[in-house]
């Protein structure tokens, strides 16, 4: 038999347990989605417990204790920069602080997504985000700082922001068949992978 259970505070919590009646099992697979929450759990350390028993007279156990990392908080999000002023199809650059390490940061505009960067601010350690504003964003477009952690814990803010519309200059030029003609060799003298 096998069971797999999860300790934090001397309390134990069984995730998997499988009996085997026959002998002819060599190997087992298990998958485990777990809830520390739904298991009363709390940030901190636990260890994880795996034990398998063989077919023998003298019932032979295996034993595996792993040290593992509860993490049930989210980041904390730090804003840089109190308001940002932002024109459609312009840019922008955000500043901010976690108070953890992140394994994925940025910024979300709609459906599109900058990642941050590490940089240092004022001698200290923090995430800038350079990201666009699609042209057709309208005042109060979703902008938002997200931040997760190495627990799959996500956060997210939103970046007070002024979208400021202006009309965007716009000519139209026709270019002939003559002028494109003209033009053609300066474009076959480039790389190959540049021509056609």
């Amino acid at each position: 038999n096998i069971s797999v259970a999860l300790s934090q505070d001397n309390k134990s919590n069984i995730l998997a347990a499988s009996a085997f009646p026959k002998k002819d099992t060599k190997q087992k697979t298990l998958s485990l989605t777990i809830d520390p929450s739904a298991l009363k759990m709390h940030d901190g350390m636990a260890m994880l417990n795996v034990s398998a028993v063989d077919y023998s007279l003298l019932k032979n156990e295996n034993l595996i204790n792993k040290p593992v990392t509860i993490d049930l908080t989210p980041p904390q999000i730090y804003l840089l920069s109190p308001t940002n002023n932002i024109n459609p199809g312009g840019s922008c650059v955000v500043g901010f602080r976690t108070s953890e390490p992140t394994v994925l940061s940025g910024v979300w505009v709609d459906n599109f997504f900058s990642q941050g960067y590490p940089a240092t601010i004022s001698g200290k350690p923090a995430i800038v985000t350079y990201f666009g504003l699609p042209m057709e964003a309208k005042k109060g477009a979703n902008i938002r700082i997200i931040a997760r952690d190495g627990g799959e814990n996500e956060a997210s803010m939103v970046i007070p922001s002024l979208i400021r519309h202006k009309k965007i200059r716009s000519d139209k030029m026709k270019l002939t068949d003559n002028f494109l003609n003209q033009k053609m060799p300066d474009f076959r003298a480039l790389p190959p992978a540049l021509q056609g």
